[in-house]
């Protein structure tokens, strides 16, 4: 499976994409596909992104949902493989410096049946855009890594790490949110 991006903009004079804020959610935002990305409603495993067949063998046991919920660990574990199936260029990396120079690092966290979304663009500078909100906040190193996120609601998972390949549109939200941050 792969996730299709938008297009930009090719007419536009700034390369603009076609998209207003409230068109894309977090995930649309960290993962620049500028849609409403969501690795699972409700962490809903029926009908599960696994099966019997499963392709990714990674040997999750369904007995742990409970009435077709994945809670906790699970929901996490199975969030998670969903957004690698989704990208063919996204990979998991424990720590940001094993990030290469052209990829962009995303956090992820679950929590209180949602999930959130954060992009890093440069050091000790990243940004979360929540919902259909317009806003994008700049966020610190401490930030990102705080034991819990409470944007529109608590993500208090672990902090999983994602690099995905750098798309046309990173410098640019690089450019445009840098500024912002005061403390560099």
């Amino acid at each position: 499976m792969s996730v299709e991006t938008r297009e930009l903009n090719k007419n536009s004079i700034n390369n603009v994409v076609d998209y207003h804020p409230t068109d894309f959610n977090c995930g649309g935002f960290a993962l620049q596909t500028w849609d409403w990305f969501t690795p699972y409603a409700e962490f809903s495993c029926n009908p599960c992104f696994y099966s019997d067949n499963d392709p990714l063998d990674n040997g999750i046991d369904f007995e742990e949902c409970d009435g077709g919920q994945c809670q906790g660990d699970l929901a996490l574990q199975c969030t998670t493989d969903f957004i690698l199936s989704c990208f063919e260029n996204i990979r998991l990396i424990e720590w940001e410096d094993e990030a290469k120079e052209d990829e962009d690092i995303i956090l992820y966290r679950i929590g209180g049946g949602d999930f959130h979304f954060i992009l890093k663009i440069a050091e000790d500078v990243y940004i979360s855009k929540s919902g259909p909100r317009e806003e994008v906040e700049i966020l610190d190193k401490n930030d990102a890594y705080d034991k819990h996120w409470s944007f529109s609601t608590f993500y208090d998972s672990e902090i999983v790490k994602f690099a995905k390949k750098k798309t046309r549109m990173s410098e640019k939200i690089r450019d445009t949110y840098l500024p912002l941050a005061f403390w560099i």
